[in-house]
């Protein structure tokens, strides 16, 4: 993995010895020996964008990157011209522990109109969580995690989440492996393409914004150009997915506090009470803003993101649904 990371931020080596050990601490680390052919000043940014790639994965404590040229362990009179001065590149990995466990409490937002929103259109509920996970067992930036959360309606949730890069799934130097990581364009991102497991068991609660609640039962499978599952700023630049759900659906409109065999619903919702089932296939793509002069703060530039979602047999609904949305951001003021 370091390797195929070390070669997409733009460094080239000759592959050297590999070391695995414990520090003073009794933490995991890992020692990569690589000969660079390229000068120091021309790796200083591609290695300080693999340092960043490798601490967003979330399984390191440190990401550290020793240089040091080769013309320090030479005489004077064997010095190479700067240019064509090679180096020494030493990665060192602290990784996490391989488990982790977590028990609090918090508070969890349910949109009003039963889709993921932001925090201003959701109604927030205290929630208690307990969450179980497992990091990097297999070496290759694997995480799992299973959750159980009750909110103050003792309504539960259970979740299952396991992601890995897409790689890592098939056998080394088959045909898909080596399709996966040498066809950067075509599978978007080499060895950061990353395949996402999951399972949900949820009730979300719309008694008083829908006059129901809403039970789901959902698996899927999500393939994605990089590991973040909101897809928002944080990834650092475009976000794609291509995402396959099948997703168990029981909507129970709220009875009426009289009359116990009528509902207190509205009849859009009384229709759509009872079980259902969808069968989805959905690509999403976002921006988030890399194309404006700043992530956070823009002032200049464009933003777009869409979504086209596809459902079909052996489903109980069928239909074809594309949103999106633009943004042009054109200064007022020039700035000074």
């Amino acid at each position: 993995l370091v390797q195929h990371r070390l070669i997409e931020s733009g460094i080239l080596f000759d592959v050297g010895s590999s070391e695995e050990g414990e520090d003073e601490g009794g933490e995991a680390t890992a020692n990569n020996n690589n000969r660079v052919y390229q000068s120091v000043g021309a790796i200083t940014n591609s290695i300080s964008y693999f340092i960043d790639d490798m601490t967003k994965t979330g399984c390191y404590d440190s990401v550290r990157v020793v240089i040091q040229p080769e013309s320090q362990q030479q005489s004077e009179t064997q010095q190479q011209p700067e240019e064509a001065q090679h180096c020494k590149l030493q990665v060192l990995l602290k990784e996490k522990r391989w488990y982790n466990l977590y028990a609090g409490g918090g508070f969890k937002h349910e949109s009003t109109s039963g889709e993921s929103a932001s925090s201003t259109t959701t109604i927030p509920k205290v929630q208690f969580e307990t969450r179980a996970g497992l990091t990097n067992l297999t070496g290759h930036t694997d995480t799992t995690s299973i959750s159980y959360i009750v909110d103050q309606t003792s309504n539960t949730t259970w979740s299952f989440l396991h992601d890995r890069p897409l790689y890592s799934v098939f056998q080394e130097n088959s045909s898909l492996y080596d399709l996966i990581l040498n066809n950067k364009d075509l599978f978007w991102n080499g060895s950061k393409v990353n395949l996402q497991l999951r399972g949900v068991v949820d009730t979300e609660d719309f008694e008083f914004t829908r006059s129901c609640m809403e039970m789901k039962r959902l698996v899927g499978a999500r393939i994605s150009n990089v590991r973040n599952a909101m897809g928002d700023l944080s990834s650092g630049g475009i976000f794609k997915y291509l995402d396959y759900t099948i997703t168990h659906r029981d909507i129970l409109p709220r009875k009426h506090p009289n009359i116990p065999y009528t509902c207190d619903a509205s009849p859009e919702i009384v229709s759509q009470s009872g079980q259902s089932y969808k069968h989805s296939l959905e690509y999403n793509y976002k921006m988030n803003n890399s194309a404006c002069n700043d992530r956070f703060n823009p002032t200049e530039g464009y933003d777009l993101h869409y979504n086209v979602e596809l459902a079909g047999p052996p489903g109980d609904v069928g239909f074809l649904k594309c949103s999106g949305g633009v943004a042009l951001h054109i200064p007022v003021v020039p700035e000074e």
